[in-house]
């Protein structure tokens, strides 16, 4: 336990090489003992730390079911704060929704060292063809490395998605309210789903791909 932050013994031990460069030592760090102790990477120990609290999660559910009642304005900023606490019980660094010359982000979040722009919709149609391209320019301006998550509770079209897979290639991948059920509910991971999608896009060029075609044993 370091600063209330488990590590795991191959975190520890890039903190001491890191140390030892600069030319310092911190003796307790390097103790056998403290060493032995720590969790390997991998470990049900080093996983369970990482795990998100499931009563904040069972508490952002409900919050997710209560949106309804809301209104149009009100229910769109709620569910950007539902998202960006997701993302943080998740351990993805989130960032609150931030105004650039012309165009709205509804913030971003980091996965595996790379930073990913998030576009968060609560209507009661789904997503369409405008809506893909829009959110897709507005991460294709950013810098070429960056990359997007379009969360749309109602979903996408089908329509929409078949004319944005075709002659382009994806910059965006997204989550719809089935995902969403399924990762606060406990049955999926976040990082889990994140992950899925990203290579499932790598590999067909497909932005969303619902996480029924992901993991086996959902439905």
């Amino acid at each position: 336990m370091l600063g209330g932050c488990l590590l795991t013994r191959s975190e520890i031990e890039l903190i001491n090489a890191i140390i030892v460069r600069i030319g310092y030592k911190i003796p307790e760090l390097h103790d056998p003992e403290f060493i032995d102790a720590l969790p390997r990477e991998g470990s049900k120990a080093a996983n369970d730390s990482r795990k998100p609290d499931k009563q904040a999660i069972a508490a952002l559910r409900q919050q997710v079911m209560e949106l309804s009642a809301l209104g149009p304005v009100k229910r769109g900023f709620a569910f950007e704060e539902i998202l960006k606490t997701m993302f943080a019980l998740h351990g993805l660094a989130p960032r609150e929704g931030f105004r650039l010359t012309g165009e709205q982000i509804d913030g971003s979040f980091e996965l595996d060292n790379e930073t990913y722009l998030v576009e968060a919709r609560w209507r009661n149609e789904r997503a369409a063809i405008s809506d893909l391209l829009t959110f897709s320019g507005k991460v294709g301006r950013k810098a070429q490395w960056s990359r997007g998550v379009f969360v749309s509770y109602s979903g996408f079209s089908e329509d929409g998605l078949h004319a944005f897979g075709q002659g382009q290639q994806t910059n965006i991948i997204g989550l719809d309210g089935l995902d969403l059920f399924h990762i606060l509910s406990g049955s999926l991971d976040l990082d889990d789903v994140l992950r899925r999608k990203i290579r499932r896009a790598a590999e067909t060029n497909r932005s969303f791909v619902p996480v029924r075609e992901l993991f086996a044993h959902v439905t």
